[in-house]
């Protein structure tokens, strides 16, 4: 789930989701199944593709198309 930085959702995404979102700084917040929900601030200022997988000790990488980590979320 990605949200404005007021709260207002803008993605709920499928796995394989896309949308078109704004630049600006939102709030990524990713449920994995057996394991708590992360969240994070990201900052979107061009086009990005982003791909969230479960990392160990309960993390979620975020990463490009490329594979370099964008974002890293912590429970």
């Amino acid at each position: 789930r990605l949200a404005a930085e007021d709260g207002t959702k803008l993605v709920n995404a499928r796995p394989d989701g896309k949308a078109m979102v704004p630049p600006g700084t939102h709030r990524l917040s990713v449920k994995v199944a057996a394991r708590d929900k992360v969240e994070g601030e990201i900052s979107i200022e061009k086009d990005t593709s982003l791909t969230c997988k479960p990392a160990t000790m309960g993390r979620v990488r975020c990463t490009d198309p490329t594979g370099k980590t964008l974002l890293m979320l912590r429970p």
